[in-house]
């Protein structure tokens, strides 16, 4: 095969986010990310939320259709724009000096914002225990390594800014297009306008999720199964497995999904406790120290451990 460059086409409208995002998980979810060092990215459409990814598309043509009313775009563009089909094929390939847009589906990983939250200790607690852990992700660490095949950014829950978003970066591609007609380029962005909405898209829930305060990390798999190969092969940084996408059951769902790894990377800067029964006795100390025996011997070196500080009762 060729050398390939890839990159991610379009617009940014997502909010970037330059902290530390938590991931709420299981004790099960939390011992197999350390011990793999690696994160659990599922198809966008295999979410919890099944809008995951809809609600771009349901607003784009209102939007649209809105931006045309008010003469932010002329007849020949509103009728040209209507024809985006908000796809995936946010992957771009560069080979000899040419492009090749490539079809892909987006693989989400969820975070929070929030450290200790009551409502993810509540969603991702086991036997009504608040029994889990949240590990500390250093989101700029997965930017310097990712070599721009990683999207991430924090999640939009407010209807009011998604649709001025929608009709801000669909303005940006029109002053684009006009200017470079101008110049006599004759090819609408219509292709590229579609990947940026449809990226946009998964960053961007209802608003009854609006508590979680999410960040997100997406990638964009190639369907191609030799780019795939080539393609994972750079994000599975020091990973030995196979690389491919692979399913797992979950709630009935026959649910695809891809280990993101990052080898030797110090990506995990840090784990906290749920809120468990432990607070009544010595089990919350010794869980601590024993954490810090098992963060230190799966990452090789020193991580901060804490324990949640919501006075919650538990049995």
């Amino acid at each position: 095969m060729k050398s390939i460059i890839p990159y991610f086409a379009g617009l940014h409208p997502n909010e970037i986010y330059e902290g530390i995002i938590y991931h709420y998980t299981s004790p099960e979810g939390f011992k197999s990310i350390l011990e793999n060092n690696a994160l659990r990215l599922t198809r966008y459409d295999c979410l919890n939320d099944y809008k995951d990814g809809k609600i771009v598309e349901d607003l784009f043509l209102e939007c649209l259709k809105e931006l045309y009313d008010e003469r932010g775009i002329d007849q020949e563009y509103y009728n040209e724009y209507k024809k985006a089909e908000l796809k995936h094929t946010a992957v771009v390939y560069y080979i000899d000096k040419a492009h090749l847009y490539v079809d892909s589906t987006p693989y989400v990983c969820c975070f929070s914002t929030d450290n200790d939250s009551l409502q993810m200790w509540q969603y991702y607690s086991k036997n009504d225990n608040y029994e889990g852990y949240n590990i500390g992700i250093q989101l700029q660490k997965i930017r310097d390594i990712s070599e721009g095949l990683i999207n991430t950014g924090k999640v939009n829950y407010d209807s009011r800014t998604i649709r001025n978003n929608i009709k801000r970066t669909i303005s940006s591609y029109y002053s684009c297009d006009i200017e470079n007609h101008k110049n006599g380029f004759d090819r609408y962005s219509t292709e590229s306008l579609s990947q940026a909405m449809a990226r946009y898209g998964c960053f961007c829930k209802d608003e009854s999720f609006h508590g979680e305060n999410e960040a997100r990390i997406v990638v964009e798999i190639p369907n191609n199964p030799k780019i795939r190969a080539l393609y994972l092969g750079k994000l599975n940084y020091g990973c030995k497995e196979s690389y491919g996408v692979q399913y797992r059951i979950s709630h009935g769902l026959m649910t695809p999904y891809f280990d993101l790894c990052f080898g030797d990377y110090p990506v995990i800067d840090s784990v906290m406790i749920g809120p468990m029964a432990s607070f009544r006795d010595e089990c919350a100390e010794k869980n601590m120290e024993l954490i810090k025996e098992f963060t230190k011997e799966k990452l090789g070196r020193k991580i901060k451990v804490g324990k949640s500080t919501i006075p919650v009762r538990s049995y």
